[in-house]
């Protein structure tokens, strides 16, 4: 299996790299980056892995933790659709609870 971003995931990732790049520099961005596509590339070959959280985002909705960013994503005959990526500390029943 494989997997794509959607636009939301795309622009998420993009701002985090995006500021770790201004903080911690470019190496480290780029060690983030490697890290997030290591863990895209596992889940699409290991679906299923991660918990779900019912009560935020339902049953089909896998989350999965990448430093102290969680990614957010569901499968499909195609493969993983990776969903959101955020920061673990924000504050999830907000962001998520009305979907």
């Amino acid at each position: 299996m494989s997997y794509v971003l959607t636009e939301t995931a795309e622009s998420e990732l993009d701002a985090i790299l995006d500021y770790i790049a201004d903080r911690d520099g470019p190496q480290r961005a780029l060690h983030v980056y490697n890290r997030f596509e290591e863990v895209f590339t596992k889940l699409g070959q290991t679906p299923g892995m991660g918990a779900t959280r019912r009560h935020l985002t339902g049953e089909t909705v896998r989350w999965w933790p990448v430093f102290k960013f969680l990614v957010l994503y569901e499968t499909d005959d195609a493969g993983v659709i990776i969903l959101r990526v955020v920061h673990g500390q924000r504050d999830l029943d907000a962001l998520f609870g009305s979907e």
